[in-house]
C-alpha cells in the first residue's frame, strides 16, 4: 500500500500497488510539460484520503480523461485517464518514501494514442488466480494466526482475496474441503513471488503443519474468450 498527496498536502491518497511498481513517461502534448509518471491502478484499489474539495479539472481534446490539480499548489497528484476508464493515474512522483522498493519507467508514445494505447492492452500479461482448498479443522485459528497476516503479503505483489469461505454448495461430484480461497493476481509471475518468497515460507509452513490437515493449491492463467483470442 502506497500513500501520497500534493505539494501543500491538502490532496492525499493511498494506492494499493506491488512494492516494485512500473510506471510510464508518456510523451504527449501535458504530461511532456508537466513531467508525470503514471502508475495506473484499478479504481477500487484507490482511496482518495482528502482534498476533494481543494481539486480542480482540465479537460481538453476529447475532454474524456479529467486532469485533477491542486487549486492551491497546482500539483497534479492523480487523475482519470482516458486509456484506463476503470482506473486512476496515480503520480509516481507524488509517492510518498518509504513504500516503494523498485520503480521501472518505461516510455509511453503519447504523440500516437490510439496506437500505443492498443499495444499497451495488448501486451498485458492475462490475470492469474490461485485457488486453495483445505481442511480445516479449527477455522477460527486458521483465520487468526493464517488469514490476516497473509493479506498484506498478497497486497504486496498486488493480489487480491475473491473468495474466502467454507459455505460451499455442491451441484455436482463430490466435495470434501471445509474452506476454499480465489486469489487474484496481475500475473502468473506475481502469483509466484508471492507463493516462493521468504515472507510466505513461515505462514505455509504453519498452513501445512498446524492449520490444516489436507488440501491443494493450484495456480493458473485466465484464458481469454474466443472472441477476444488472436
Amino acid at each position: 500500500m502506497h500513500r501520497g498527496g500534493c505539494h501543500c498536502g491538502r490532496v492525499r491518497f493511498e494506492a494499493r500497488a506491488p512494492a516494485a511498481i512500473t510506471a510510464l513517461d508518456c510523451n504527449c502534448s501535458v504530461c511532456a510539460k508537466s513531467g508525470y509518471l503514471h502508475l495506473v491502478v484499478p479504481k477500487a484499489d484507490f482511496t482518495l484520503l482528502s482534498g476533494a474539495d481543494a481539486l480542480t479539472t482540465y479537460q481538453f481534446n476529447t475532454r474524456t480523461a479529467r486532469h485533477l490539480f491542486c487549486s492551491v499548489c497546482g500539483i497534479k497528484s492523480f487523475y482519470l485517464p482516458r486509456s484506463h476508464p476503470d482506473g486512476v493515474s496515480v503520480n509516481a512522483r507524488c509517492l510518498d518514501a518509504g513504500t516503494v522498493e523498485r520503480m521501472k519507467v518505461e516510455p509511453f508514445n503519447g504523440q500516437e494514442w490510439e496506437a500505443s494505447v492498443g499495444a499497451l492492452h495488448a501486451a498485458r500479461p492475462p490475470s492469474a488466480y490461485v485457488i486453495a482448498h483445505f481442511l480445516v479443522p479449527d477455522i477460527d485459528a486458521y483465520r487468526r494466526d493464517y488469514g490476516r497476516k497473509v493479506l498484506p503479503q498478497l497486497a504486496g505483489v498486488g493480489g487480491e482475496l475473491l473468495v474466502a469461505s467454507g459455505n460451499a454448495m455442491v451441484l455436482e461430484g463430490q466435495w470434501h474441503p471445509t474452506w476454499t480461497a480465489v486469489i487474484e493476481f496481475p500475473s502468473r509471475e506475481s502469483a509466484l513471488r508471492w507463493y516462493t518468497s521468504a515472507e510466505y515460507a513461515p505462514l505455509k509452513q504453519l498452513r501445512l503443519e498446524v492449520l490444516t490437515t489436507g488440501g491443494s493449491v493450484v495456480l493458473f492463467e485466465a484464458y481469454p474468450p474466443p472472441e477476444a483470442a488472436g
